[in-house]
């Protein structure tokens, strides 16, 4: 019979529930995350205040691009709330969103995630019903991630890790680019004390996946796990310094590299 504290349990699984969380809430939604600048070439000479004081003129298009620009920045200034532990202006800031999209699935996750970050599981819980009943039935995959994602959060709060990993093993199984399943799987795995497994999960999601998946809480991850395995970790984070030199996006920081 194991004599560890089920409460020293319960803790390490709301720690590792905080780091899925938070590395999902500071996510954007896909659509915003490939906006680009080449329809608004035509306008870097022009005054800016003039561009946005007459939107009439402005094309549909070129002004869809700078809504979504806004919507960038507002997500950015979500997940520095959240970093900072300023809840409550990251849910001020969801709200004036929610006002004019009640029923969009992922800023409702969003407030949800927001919501177990400040302990409230039972406001969460109700969040997380609340987008699957707008949000199912569907055939749509991106929907249906979400919602497996969304369950698996829930079963890591409530410590079934088994139950967890195969939500996220779901998502996977539709889209095996989904770094944040796959980082949330191997937080599981290492709390389940498969660490040598926790470790390639992260591994092959950053050597195999797109690099614009690449992210620094995974690669704070994996590194930590290196450490954890204790066997020539300073090789290994130099080894993945060099692979990221080469691979990772130019405004990559190494920091998380502990080297």
């Amino acid at each position: 019979m194991s004599s560890e504290d089920p409460t020293r349990n319960n803790l390490s699984n709301s720690n590792l529930s905080k780091d899925m969380y938070c590395n999902e809430v500071n996510d954007n939604k896909g659509e915003l995350e490939e906006v680009g600048s080449s329809d608004c070439k035509h306008v870097e000479d022009e005054d800016f205040e003039e561009f946005v004081a007459s939107e009439e003129s402005v094309p549909r298009m070129l002004l869809l691009k700078w809504q979504q620009r806004k919507e960038v920045v507002c997500f950015s200034l979500v997940g520095h709330h959240v970093n900072q532990q300023q809840f409550i202006a990251a849910l001020q800031l969801l709200n004036r969103f929610l006002t004019t999209s009640p029923s969009d699935p992922y800023l409702l996750t969003k407030v949800a995630l927001v919501q177990l970050q400040m302990g409230d599981v039972r406001g969460a819980q109700k969040t997380f019903s609340d987008v699957e009943a707008l949000a199912l039935p569907t055939s749509d995959l991106s929907i249906l991630n979400l919602v497996a994602r969304n369950r698996g959060l829930l079963y890591v709060v409530s410590g079934d890790l088994s139950k967890a990993i195969k939500e996220f093993d779901d998502v996977l199984a539709r889209n095996p680019e989904d770094i944040v399943s796959a980082n949330n799987k191997a937080l599981c795995l290492l709390y389940s004390q498969q660490l040598f497994d926790a470790t390639q999960i992260l591994e092959n999601s950053m050597y195999k996946g797109p690099r614009s998946m690449l992210n620094e809480a995974v690669v704070l991850n994996v590194c930590s796990m290196y450490e954890l395995l204790s066997v020539n970790s300073g090789a290994a984070k130099k080894n993945l310094r060099t692979w990221l030199t080469s691979h990772g996006p130019d405004d990559f920081k190494t920091a998380p590299l502990r080297l």
